[in-house]
């Protein structure tokens, strides 16, 4: 089964542990044109996501980070199949 685009983004964010992620990844490399209202999407679901703008690269798009990970064993599982 196809994932969809916020579980892809969730899963990219669950995989660098806390660590900040360049939007231009879902943009440039998932090709996820709307990943921003994905993100949004997590975030009404109670999926505690931290925004910056990007300070590794020489353009204008947001960095984000998942503050507290409390993945259960099937999200762990998940990963390591990834």
């Amino acid at each position: 089964m196809k994932k969809s685009d916020k579980d892809r983004i969730h899963d990219v964010l669950k995989r660098h542990e806390g660590t900040w992620v360049c939007s231009s990844i879902f943009f440039r490399e998932l090709f996820i044109k709307d990943y921003a209202q994905r993100i949004a999407d997590l975030r009404k679901k109670g999926i505690i996501i931290e925004g910056k703008t990007c300070d590794q690269h020489n353009h204008k798009m947001n960095m984000y980070k998942l503050t507290r990970l409390d993945y259960t064993e099937k999200d762990q599982l998940s990963l390591i199949a990834l």
